[in-house]
């Protein structure tokens, strides 16, 4: 207590200058030269309630919160910080360490206690706080009342407009800002609104990834290369645009992304999906899923079959994997490997994904019907993407199965745009995607059916 005193009659006349001047404050008691994007928004803060800033990856949105949340409750009295984020890991594996991070740099630590859950100004814990709740109900963030209060909502673009409620309502609370951050991730819903009919009561910016300094230029080339510069992914993860409005991709990329932050239970029955490489620059990857968990990842290129059927052998080995639990792609060179594995005595799964589904009123053929396996696991919230360990890898899973295009047949049915249509437009093979949903078939007699996966739910924060 002594020591908060100390530091309190030391800044007592910085205080105002702070308030007025954030990227003083950030400069003086955190030791950080912010880029002039960060620059903006902290300039932003003080002039205007309301703020939105769409971006790409990479530009230092949740290092700019962070500064802005302990800005907020040093400057102010009777500070009150709602956090939101569309899932409760979002602020407690990002947005919270990020606090803590800067809170051992500043020079007024002595001033703050940080927990789990929250932040608050030392003996004042409750009148000046900042706290997190991930927006699962309209609940999120209502009851916040005080002087002074901040809303902070985290991948703003994921959060479902009902949770919104209390953050509308204080649009006509004299003491009340708001700061909503993220990917643009897709065209509806507020965050959407907040550029488009709602930007009268909005101060909104848009950042590109091409202009940080905190993102390589080789992020963007690669990017650039991988999806191509009028894909929906590079417009969102590099320009910080929104996607198309008439968007024809078979699952929505905030789908993917959202998809980051469930924690979900490892099922013990493994499933391998192999994808084998046609092309000369494709990858042949092997996949592991435990359910709704991604246990193992690896692609290699110019592998011939008779090597990757080694390969498919030691990961089955290492992984404790019956043969029954393992599904390639046989169309093609993947032919020639499980051919070799049956020669072997490894009775593994051949799945023909040009087939007929088993679901013809739906699909066009049995691709697309696991790509449509995998979207419902998506909306039902019962998988994740992230492959353990290997953020590349994730990123990469998640713009692929963002990238095919579709069309409805004459027949009403989903037909999934080829690894050949895509490679002719430029955009690369969907490799990891097509071996991910491979793990969603397996073998009863002479059909191949959908697997039932052990159904595993997000742990509430």
């Amino acid at each position: 207590m002594q020591e908060k005193q100390i530091i309190q009659t030391k800044i007592r006349k910085r205080i105002l200058q702070w308030r007025n001047d954030p990227v003083l404050y950030v400069q003086e008691t955190l030791g950080a030269t912010p880029t002039d994007q960060q620059r903006q928004i902290l300039n932003a803060i003080v002039n205007y309630d309301f703020i939105a800033a769409k971006s790409g990856h990479g530009i230092g949105k949740t290092t700019v919160e962070a500064w802005i949340i302990l800005w907020f409750l040093t400057c102010y009295t009777n500070a009150r910080v709602p956090a939101t984020a569309p899932t409760g890991n979002q602020l407690v594996r990002i947005l919270w360490p990020e606090i803590r991070k800067w809170l051992q740099r500043s020079k007024l630590k002595g001033l703050f206690e940080w927990e789990k859950s929250k932040v608050y100004i030392k003996g004042e814990e409750e009148v000046c706080f900042a706290y997190y709740r991930a927006a699962r109900s309209p609940e999120a963030l209502a009851g916040a009342h005080e002087d002074n209060i901040l809303y902070i909502l985290e991948e703003a673009s994921g959060i479902e407009d009902e949770i919104w409620e209390p953050v509308e309502g204080a649009l006509t609370t004299k003491n009340a800002k708001a700061m909503a951050c993220g990917n643009p991730t897709r065209p509806e819903g507020n965050f959407y609104r907040a550029f488009t009919d709602q930007s009268k009561f909005w101060h909104t910016f848009s950042f590109s990834s091409l202009d940080s300094p905190l993102v390589t230029p080789e992020y963007c080339e690669r990017m650039r290369l991988k999806y191509g510069e009028d894909s929906d992914i590079y417009r969102i993860r590099v320009l910080g645009e929104f996607p198309k409005q008439a968007s024809d991709t078979f699952i929505p990329l905030y789908l993917c992304e959202r998809s980051l932050g469930f924690n979900l239970e490892r099922d013990e029955r493994f499933k391998l999906g192999v994808d084998v490489a046609r092309f000369g620059d494709n990858y042949t990857v092997w996949l592991i899923r435990a359910g709704g968990v991604l246990l193992h990842m690896e692609r290699k290129q110019t592998m011939d079959t008779m090597e990757v059927a080694g390969r498919t052998q030691q990961i089955m080995k290492d992984f404790n994997i019956a043969a029954e639990n393992v599904s390639i792609d046989s169309v093609g060179v993947g032919g020639g490997v499980v051919d070799r594995l049956h020669e072997l005595n490894v009775g593994v799964n051949s799945i023909n994904v040009g087939e007929p589904p088993i679901d013809e009123t739906q699909y066009k053929n049995k691709r697309v019907e696991l790509w449509g396996v995998i979207k419902q696991e998506l909306i039902e919230e019962k998988l994740n993407l992230s492959i353990l360990n290997n953020g590349e890898m994730t990123r990469d899973l998640c713009g692929e199965l963002a990238s095919p295009k579709y069309k409805i047949t004459s027949k009403g049915q989903y037909q999934l745009e080829s690894k050949e249509d895509m490679k002719k437009r430029g955009v690369q093979s969907p490799d990891i995607a097509d071996a991910l949903a491979l793990t969603y078939c397996f073998n009863i007699g002479e059909g191949v059916i959908m697997s039932a996966p052990k159904q595993a739910y997000p742990k509430n924060i």
